[in-house]
């Protein structure tokens, strides 16, 4: 993969190894991480390995991660109720 610094690095081509891939993956933690942010999770990584190989569309992986961020918040406030109740 070309070095580059704009989104399109982290796009999916066809055909891309899954070096390729990785290294994409690479790019996306070395971007959020000089944001201070990091993508934690396995689910939300192999979202992200799936719409970075182009299984998923960027549509979906932003559909499937929400939902999933709104389950895993749910789980947390329950649990937070649950402990306040004991």
């Amino acid at each position: 993969m070309a070095q580059n610094s704009d989104a399109a690095s982290a796009e999916p081509v066809p055909g891309d190894t899954q070096a390729q891939i990785d290294e994409k993956l690479a790019w996306v933690d070395g971007v959020n991480g000089s944001a201070g942010h990091e993508l934690e999770g396995p689910y939300l990584r192999e979202l992200l390995r799936q719409k970075l190989s182009g299984e998923i569309t960027g549509d979906d992986y932003v559909r499937l991660g929400m939902e999933h961020l709104r389950r895993e918040r749910l789980r947390h406030h329950d649990d937070q109720a649950g402990q306040a109740d004991q």
